[in-house]
């Protein structure tokens, strides 16, 4: 609910509101609230913890993501190197300009979020990222950017049905294992880390779908005059 709770503040401002944007927030919310079931914690919870590291860069029109998985649980390692859609790249460049280092290095997270959904459900992930923009907006559950704010849904519209307990962290850009693989030498950093290599994210396509539909329906809402 972090995330409805903070939309209001967005859609009143001293009594003044869009009544179809308030009529749509209103919808949303009955539709979450039948659809997020009472918590249950089972008692053979796994407590290790999962360790997650994202990065993001954006150099010579390239979107590069990294992350890196290290589960205490299986003692697996994983590294995922893969680029972001040229259509994502072009829908934000649209609404925010040139500017979209912070797009991608939350994008990164959830694409972690989605990929591995089912294998992080229940568990305790610890998460570092290096970029504090991303870092805050999923901490409060919203953002001023609209696209980042797509974003931030996108990263929680999992805990309806698959939650997890995260715990979001600060990281310095040269102490990030992402760094490389954002910057498409995740292969060579897998091997010296005795690391499984991933390229891509097979998801990916599903959450650019789901980001173009929240943007379709935003242009759509703001060509809507106030009442």
């Amino acid at each position: 609910m972090k995330y409805a709770c903070f939309k209001i503040f967005s859609l009143v401002d001293k009594g003044k509101f869009q009544s179809k944007s308030l009529k749509e927030w209103c919808e949303e919310v009955l539709v979450l609230l039948q659809s997020v079931q009472p918590r249950t914690i089972p008692i053979t919870i796994d407590t290790k913890t999962a360790l997650v590291f994202t990065d993001g860069a954006w150099e010579n029109g390239v979107g590069g993501m990294g992350a890196v998985l290290i589960d205490e649980s299986t003692g697996s390692n994983l590294v995922v190197q893969d680029e972001v859609h040229e259509s994502l790249l072009t829908l934000w460049k649209e609404i925010v300009g040139e500017q979209l280092i912070c797009q991608i290095e939350l994008l990164a997270m959830v694409l972690v979020r989605w990929q591995w959904m089912r294998e992080l459900h229940n568990r305790r992930v610890l998460l570092f990222v290096d970029n504090n923009s991303a870092r805050g907006g999923t901490i409060k559950g919203r953002s001023t950017s609209p696209s980042m704010d797509d974003l931030v849904k996108a990263f929680y519209s999992i805990e309806v049905h698959l939650p997890s307990f995260w715990w979001i962290e600060r990281v310095p850009s040269k102490s990030n294992p992402a760094d490389e693989p954002s910057r498409l030498a995740g292969e060579q950093a897998a091997v010296r880390w005795g690391a499984h290599f991933i390229r891509g994210f097979q998801c990916q396509h599903r959450v650019v779908e789901w980001l173009v539909r929240a943007a379709k329906k935003r242009a759509e809402a703001a060509t809507i005059s106030p009442v």
